[in-house]
């Protein structure tokens, strides 16, 4: 239906299902021309200038040049004669013209296509190369044939066409790509097509061509073979891993896995496809894994389905799983921290394929099985919705144990009940096949790890040390805990060659948090996917440990899309930062463990320089130690710096009914009335009455319900002195001392 502006994928329509959807996935079948909107011409078209793949030159034709005065030729004649070439047998009668009729000058010449560019480069075929140029060759032989059936027949209307490719998402493990695409066992006459479709025949020959050149320039596979093979990458496939000097260790991953697919059930033989289904392809992925007492690394071996073929509302239809808010992450470690309860995790195995499908959903079996088809019985990993089936199996299992799921965070399940004969609370939050428990009974949970073991099978990680990436550090006596990210941290300077670089005390220059417009920065190849990657891994710093950096990261993620070298090395500042401050951990507990819930938000009016829009900030506080925090740029233009304020009140009281109500239902006191503290006093005037009426009527209705909250006891707003208010963080670039107070007020620093 056309290419929709934003968006990376064709608007499609789904025949059967007559549901419309984005897809990038998607095959043109241009041997079926379009149905004509309007009626033909019954003067038949002369074919006789279209290129023959044997007759093409190397190289365009100049265009010939025309006699003064055509009018006494025939058109048709001399357009033959001046390009010498003889009609073809496949061309039609010239018709001629009714007496009278006005003849024109001879039609130019169409430009005749010619081969996909050459370079002087030598190129080397890879295997898929030489399987395009195979099939370009049986793709020549079909069509030499189909044009010498239609000469026999006289070169009436119908000449060769190609059936559609029955495949979709070609695996590169597979040793024929085409084998089941409908490009064997054609039947020349059984195909119906119009003349035109011999040109159609011919363009599919050239996309094959172009197909070869481009396996030979984007193909990212490597040769063991090769000189300077580095052995500690993993394998890109199995055609990689089975020349590798290490194929017997993942051979044995290989078949292991196969293995598991086999006894679990995962799937069916299947003879054949039923009429009007596809099958989908796939591929293995291989990892190393580190082994965790120290020794060499683990080979890992996955069979990933190519989902990306499926079909929505045929195929699948939901595919959302929800996984536990970092917010949550936090809440679970730290109030079982100062509860004094056990923390434990877990790590489902293979979780994916426990789940039954309801489709009916065929895939091509995998190297280094003979070729065939298989029935997927239960979902395997890289299909749409198998996250989703996942995620529904685990919670009926976790319903039958006695947990209830929060209605806050569908993946947060609470169990507060009696159990044997003393009452067990118990929280228990899970991230995909991850999950995070802590309980005031240490036999209940054996007996929850014991029974999902049973069900599934699991990988009992015992008491928490680090879970998603985040590292946890406990004191049982004292009840404290610390939350960090050190070794993520080494990771990123590795990574960026910085182990040795000179740290900085604040993450932006305050002066110039962009960097000089008029410095002079080294280029970086391919910039924009090193920018995003960079910004991606200190966004999962921000989200998970780091507060402190909100600001920095929210300031440079405005440039993703378009970066410039200044903005890479203010990023890099960040990890500068980092550097000197990798040791800061989020502290909770000690002597501010009896702290409650409380709010602070700050905000700052017209912040971004480019856009002029404000910047609005806030923090959550529990137990002495932020949970919860946002950096964010507000949509809406204020007139006033009370007006932002009053809109970051306002967002900072939306996160405190979300906490509010998640402390409720797993029965967490939670004080009442909720204070957040603001710098502002016109804010907090205008969120407890209306007296200002005049200026604040256009202001929108939605930042408007905090009243009511306030009005009813929920919250109270309260003022407190800016050079206190640690949101003052979120919102700008401060300099070395205020940042450092800051800092500490979070209650990060070195343990």
């Amino acid at each position: 239906m056309g290419y929709p502006p934003g968006q990376r994928g064709y608007r499609v329509r789904s025949i059967a299902t007559h549901h419309f959807f984005t897809s990038g996935n998607v095959i043109f079948d241009e041997n079926i021309p379009y149905n004509s909107l309007h009626s033909l011409s019954t003067v038949p078209n002369d074919y006789s200038t279209l290129p023959f793949l044997e007759e093409r030159p190397a190289t365009i034709p100049e265009a010939p040049e025309l006699p003064p005065n055509p009018s006494n030729l025939d058109t048709d004649s001399h357009h033959l004669e001046l390009l010498d070439i003889s009609p073809s047998p496949l061309s039609p009668v010239p018709v001629t013209p009714p007496p009278g009729a006005r003849l024109g000058p001879p039609p130019t010449p169409h430009p005749v296509r010619t081969r996909s560019r050459e370079s002087s480069r030598t190129r080397t075929l890879t295997e898929k190369g030489r399987i395009f140029e195979h099939q370009i060759g049986v793709e020549r032989d079909r069509l030499a044939k189909i044009r010498e059936a239609a000469a026999r027949r006289g070169g009436g209307g119908n000449s060769g066409g190609e059936g559609s490719n029955e495949n979709e998402g070609v695996s590169d493990d597979d040793e024929n790509p085409f084998v089941g695409g409908g490009f064997e066992n054609v039947d020349s006459s059984n195909i119906a097509a119009s003349l035109d479709a011999d040109d159609y025949l011919q363009r599919d020959v050239d996309s094959l061509s172009e197909a070869t050149l481009l396996s030979i320039r984007s193909d990212t596979r490597r040769n063991p073979r090769d000189e300077g093979y580095d052995m500690s990458i993993p394998p890109a496939n199995y055609w990689e891993a089975e020349r590798r000097t290490d194929a017997e260790e993942w051979k044995k991953v290989t078949e292991k896995e196969l293995e598991d697919l086999k006894r679990m059930g995962v799937y069916e033989d299947a003879e054949e496809l039923p009429e009007g289904k596809k099958a989908i392809g796939c591929r293995w992925v291989y990892e190393f894994k580190i082994n965790e007492s120290g020794g060499p690394p683990i080979y890992k071996a996955r069979l990933v389905a190519q989902g990306f073929s499926q079909v929505p509302f045929v195929d699948y239809n939901a595919t959302f799983a929800p996984v536990a808010k970092s917010v949550t992450v936090h809440f679970v470690a730290v109030y079982s921290a100062l509860q004094g309860w056990h923390l434990q995790c877990f790590d489902a195995t293979c979780a994916f394929l426990h789940g039954g499908l309801v489709k009916v959903i065929f895939m091509r079996r995998p190297r280094p099985l003979p070729p065939g088809l298989w029935r997927l019985l239960k979902s395997i990993y890289g299909l749409k919705q198998a996250s989703r089936v996942w995620y529904c199996l685990l919670r009926k299992v976790l319903e039958t144990l006695g947990f209830t799921r929060s209605e806050f965070d569908h993946a947060l399940f609470i169990f507060n009940r009696t159990w044997g004969s003393a009452l067990v609370h118990c929280l228990l939050a899970v991230h995909v096949d991850d999950g995070l428990a802590g309980c005031n009974s240490e036999e209940f949970l054996s007996f929850v790890k014991s029974e999902i073991n049973k069900r599934f099978g699991i990988k009992d990680l015992g008491p928490l040390k680090t879970f998603l990436g985040v590292q946890f550090e406990r004191e049982h006596l004292a009840k404290e805990i610390w939350i960090h990210q050190e070794s993520y941290i080494d990771s990123l300077l590795i990574e960026h060659h910085l182990t040795d670089c000179n740290a900085v005390v604040t993450p932006l220059d305050p002066s110039f948090p962009l960097g000089r417009e008029d410095a002079t920065y080294p280029s970086i190849d391919n910039l924009r996917h090193a920018y995003q990657h960079l910004i991606g891994s200190l966004l999962f710093l921000q989200l998970c440990s780091r507060p402190d950096i909100s600001f920095a990261v929210l300031l440079l993620s405005q440039f993703c899309s378009a970066p410039l070298p200044r903005h890479y090395a203010v990023a890099r500042r960040v990890l500068h930062y980092l550097k000197g401050t990798k040791s800061f951990r989020l502290h909770f507990g000690g002597v501010r463990r009896e702290e409650v819930l409380s709010g602070m938000t700050d905000a700052d009016w017209a912040g971004d320089k480019g856009g002029r829009a404000s910047i609005s900030g806030f923090v959550w506080s529990y137990g002495g130690g932020p949970i919860s925090w946002s950096a964010k740029k507000q949509n809406c233009m204020a007139l006033s710096s009370t007006e932002v304020e009053y809109v970051a009140l306002t967002r900072a009281l939306q996160e405190g009914i979300w906490l509010r109500n998640s402390l409720h239902q797993i029965q967490v006191p939670v004080p009442s009335p909720l204070v957040i503290s603001t710098d502002n006093n016109g804010a907090l005037s205008l969120a407890s009455n209306d007296s200002s009426h005049g200026r604040a009527k256009h202001i929108d209705i939605r930042y408007h319900f905090i009243r009511s909250h306030i009005e009813k006891g929920d919250f109270n707003i309260v003022h407190t002195p800016g050079v206190v208010n640690t949101a003052d963080i979120f919102t700008k670039s401060l300099g070395r001392i205020k940042f450092q107070e800051h800092v500490a007020r979070l209650g990060l620093g070195a343990h």
